[in-house]
Parts: structure tokens; C-alpha cells; sequence
């Protein structure tokens, strides 16, 4: 697990190719202060063996399926309105009346809709991870530097609000640009052997993200719900 001190928040700073105002400094500071002692460390845990992919693969697949066939079942009922005991047993469960007006019966249905939607979605972005999760031949992808760089290059977006990109130089075919520099100092903060791994997970980042269209949701949250409270 890596600590963030002030000199290391003081070096990244200064690998961003504009400076930040103090509030903006603040919210960066938490963002990579949760990474480093959460994100990083989970992707780890999840994806850094076999034998837990394996077991991420058969958990994704059983959720998958029950999904499907809750789906199935509430639309079912749906279609075939037979809607009047669930909505009585709701009520009741509630303390409602036995009584149900035409507004409450909507509610409900509504209710049960919004939620098979919900379900069917989470069932798509399953069926996609297993996709992702699925073995290739070849060289297996790590996912570990792959999530890693993905995290990276989401921190790097947001605080400068300019597209993280992979530019290689014409001339010398090396890896270049602003994100490279902040990516590779980034890696080397975070690993144990320095950049051993970066430039493969580097290059993996930019084939696959653009090939999933994937941005790193656990930093995207978090820069959603720092936003809201910077709001309220």
C-alpha cells in the first residue's frame, strides 16, 4: 500500500502540464489518497491471481443468470396483469390499506419496471466484464496495469481537462506527451519494481479502453460525489 505524503502529492503536481487552484489541489488530494490506499489495492485483490478471476468469473456468471430470470419473472407478471396480490402484499408489508387507489397501483408498477430495467442493465455490463474476464490465447492481458493506467488517465482528465493520449515519437518510436510522463511517474509512486510493466500495460490501456470505450468507474465516481458536495 502506498502513502500519500506532502512531497509526494508536491511531485505530482508538478507532472501536470498546468497548475491547479488550492481547491482543485484539495479534491486532487483525496482522489489519489483514495486510490492509493483502496483502488489500487482492490484491483489487486480481485484481479491479481487465477484463482480469483476464476472465481470473480463463476460469481459474474451465477449473478448473471439470476438477474435474467428475475427479469423474467416480474415481466411476466407485468404483462399478464397480475399485479393485484404483489401490490396488496406491498402495501400490507407497508401498513398500507387493503384499499389501493389508481396513483398507489402506477406507483407500483412503475416502481417494478424501473427496477427491471435497472436489473436488465446490470446484466448487460456483467455479460461484458465476463467478455473481458474471458480467457484469451496468447499472452493473458494484465488487469491489474491495465486498471491501473485506466485510473491514471481518469485523474489526469479531470484535473486538466484535456484528453489522456499515447503519443509515440515519430522519429525515436518512443512513448511521449503529457500523459505518458504523468502515467509512467505515477506507475513508478505506485509499484514495488519500478517501471517493470508500464510501458506493456501502458500500451494495453490504449488499445483496449478505446476498443471497450472504458473510463475507470471508481474514480469517476468519486469525482461525481466530490463535485456534489462541492455543490451543496
Amino acid at each position: 500500500m502506498t502513502t500519500l505524503t506532502d512531497a509526494k502529492f508536491e511531485f505530482i503536481l508538478s507532472l501536470l502540464p498546468k497548475a491547479l487552484n488550492l481547491e482543485k489541489q484539495e479534491y486532487l488530494r483525496s482522489l489519489i489518497n483514495y486510490l492509493f490506499l483502496h483502488t489500487l489495492s482492490d484491483d489487486q485483490k480481485i484481479y491479481g491471481g487465477s484463482a480469483l478471476s476464476d472465481m470473480c468469473i463463476k460469481r459474474l456468471k451465477n449473478f448473471t443468470s439470476h438477474l435474467q430470470k428475475a427479469n423474467a419473472a416480474v415481466e411476466d407478471i407485468i404483462q399478464n396483469e397480475e399485479l393485484n396480490y404483489l401490490e396488496l402484499a406491498l402495501f400490507q408489508k407497508s401498513g398500507g390499506p387493503w384499499s389501493l387507489t389508481k396513483e398507489q397501483k402506477d406507483e407500483i408498477k412503475a416502481n417494478l419496471l424501473a427496477s427491471v430495467t435497472y436489473n436488465n442493465e446490470l446484466a448487460a455490463a456483467s455479460s461484458e466484464i465476463l467478455v473481458k474476464l474471458k480467457p484469451k490465447r496468447g499472452r493473458p492481458l494484465d488487469r491489474v496495469g491495465y486498471l491501473t493506467v485506466l485510473h491514471f488517465a481518469a485523474i489526469f482528465e479531470w484535473a486538466t481537462k484535456t484528453k489522456a493520449t499515447r503519443i509515440v515519437d515519430r522519429i525515436t518510436g518512443e512513448e511521449t506527451g503529457p500523459f505518458y510522463n504523468f502515467a509512467s511517474n505515477m506507475w513508478v509512486l505506485t509499484s514495488k519494481n519500478g517501471t517493470d510493466g508500464f510501458i506493456g500495460a501502458f500500451r494495453n490501456w490504449s488499445d483496449y479502453s478505446k476498443k471497450f470505450k472504458e473510463k475507470s468507474p471508481i474514480v469517476v465516481n468519486f469525482i461525481i460525489k466530490m463535485e456534489q458536495n462541492r455543490q451543496l
